[in-house]
């Protein structure tokens, strides 16, 4: 798959070009073959073009955001990867982490 903001800037280019649609599909398929966006994809990005809608970048979206572990890989929320949560034990470790965690986001 290409690269979301290069796709948007020749979806963009082309339609101010005045390229319908399935114009420029075929236009990036032929040039992008596989790694070219889907037809929907070119929809979508198109009608917002109509729209008045120009930014090439994701607007911002509500909730919290996702966070990477000290391994570099995304995850969402405090909870530890792969561990469980230390259900009714006594040492309370985990929740005690869970716990601290959380508080950082508050």
């Amino acid at each position: 798959m290409m690269n979301k903001i290069k796709a948007r800037s020749v979806i963009k280019f082309l339609h101010l070009k005045g390229n319908n649609i399935h114009q420029i599909h075929d236009k990036m398929k032929a040039v992008y073959g596989h790694e070219s966006p889907s037809y929907y994809t070119v929809v979508r990005w198109k009608r917002n073009f109509q729209s008045g809608h120009m930014p090439l970048t994701d607007e911002p979206r509500a909730g919290r955001p996702s966070i990477k572990d000290d391994q570099g890989e995304k995850r969402g929320g405090c909870y530890p990867r792969r561990q469980k949560i230390n259900h009714g034990k006594s040492d309370g470790g985990d929740w005690t982490k869970l716990r601290n965690c959380m508080e950082d986001y508050s």
